[in-house]
């Protein structure tokens, strides 16, 4: 094993996606000796690799990483400094004062991309904020996973403000700051984060000249990143752009929109676009964009819109589904309500709703995979 150059710790878990842990109390008294056993035996395999070689490890368990392989004095702290790659997915919602209170993350110091789902404590924040703060200079990917930041904020009530200790353990940013942090920076995910407040902050430190990838999934304030991403002075090349927001409490207006279309008639080179966000949206204004910046490059697009049926007569009533028609409202559908936005949309009748005269935009585009949730009558460009 001595020519061993990534380590993968997994487990197929599929239906015990909550409180998988075995710091939990109620998995205590029966899976601690299992849990133990299997510490050794990693480490009997870990100590066959070659000190300095392995470059990747994952620990896809959805439980704590034992402190014996990344605690302080641990196998890969000590014997394994070269890392460039560490993913974990670890169990959010474990009991204060598990093994992860220890990772000693910040002697890992080659890193270049760290990836983390699941992690929702304060001692978690500090390790993670000194693995990224030891390379920050030279790391190209970081994916963080909160899963939903309700449950964070569940996990930290009555303790302190997880929104101000994560921006400043982790990004070591303000709400104004405007500071570039990661120069290497090449791929950005986020999920489950509310960046509302350090939008401006988190985009100056993001925004390096190597960035090509933005991922944000369920994080409040996306749109305000994206707007001062592309401030006066900077040039981007975005190869792949997803953006998922889920439906909630929150009524996104045109801000959305706006911010979306300014971003994609700014950057350049555009190859993947995904999208799934809150319907009614500026459907024709967002595709009319993209096909006119980046015909010559987009090979795949998604776009989905999501919304609550609130057909009484129907079996989905009052569930989320995909709207059929893709929010294709007209332009003067859109100008009747900017003109009024107390405007009754009944009186506006079905024409103005859906102009079919229109010509497609996504005819001129070159796509090589296409994703669209709409009735099949909408999938004709030509008849």
């Amino acid at each position: 094993m001595k020519r061993v150059t990534k380590l993968r710790v997994t487990s197929p878990f599929s239906w015990k996606l909550r409180n998988r842990c075995i710091h939990q109390p109620v998995r205590e008294a029966d899976s601690g000796p299992d849990f133990q056993q299997l510490c050794d035996r990693l480490l009997l395999v870990a100590k066959e690799l070659q000190a300095g070689k392995l470059r990747d490890f994952t620990w896809n368990m959805g439980v704590c990483v034992p402190k014996q392989l990344l605690g302080p004095g641990g196998y890969l702290p000590v014997y394994q400094k070269s890392l460039e790659h560490l993913c974990l997915v670890t169990d959010g919602s474990c009991v204060d004062g598990h093994p992860n209170s220890g990772l000693a993350l910040g002697d890992l110091n080659c890193l270049k991309n760290i990836s983390w789902t699941g992690l929702r404590t304060k001692p978690e924040f500090a390790a993670l904020g000194a693995a990224v703060r030891e390379n920050a200079k030279h790391l190209r990917g970081l994916a963080l996973d909160f899963i939903h930041w309700d449950l964070v904020m569940d996990r930290w009530f009555g303790v302190g403000n997880p929104e101000e200790d994560l921006f400043r353990l982790v990004f070591r940013v303000e709400p104004m700051s405007f500071f570039l942090q990661y120069p290497a920076l090449a791929t950005l995910s986020l999920s489950g984060l509310d960046v509302t407040s350090y939008s401006r902050g988190l985009a100056y430190a993001t925004n390096s000249p190597s960035l090509r990838s933005i991922t944000l999934r369920s994080c409040l304030g996306w749109e305000s990143f994206l707007h001062f991403l592309i401030q006066p002075g900077s040039e981007l090349t975005i190869n792949s752009l997803e953006v998922y927001e889920p439906l909630d409490s929150r009524n996104p207006g045109n801000d959305v929109d706006q911010a979306l279309q300014t971003f994609l008639g700014s950057v350049n080179g555009l190859q993947n676009l995904h999208l799934s966000l809150p319907a009614p949206r500026q459907t024709k204004a967002c595709w009319r964009t993209a096909a006119a910046r980046h015909s010559a490059t987009l090979r795949q697009f998604v776009y989905h819109l999501r919304a609550v049926n609130l057909d009484d007569e129907s079996d989905l009533f009052e569930n989320e589904m995909d709207v059929e028609d893709m929010s294709l409202l007209s332009d003067s559908f859109w100008a009747q309500l900017s003109e009024d936005d107390d405007s009754d949309e009944t009186n506006l009748g079905h024409g103005a709703w859906f102009d079919e005269q229109s010509p497609n935009p996504l005819g001129d585009l070159q796509v090589e995979c296409i994703g669209l949730a709409c009735h099949p009558f909408r999938l004709v460009i030509c008849p």
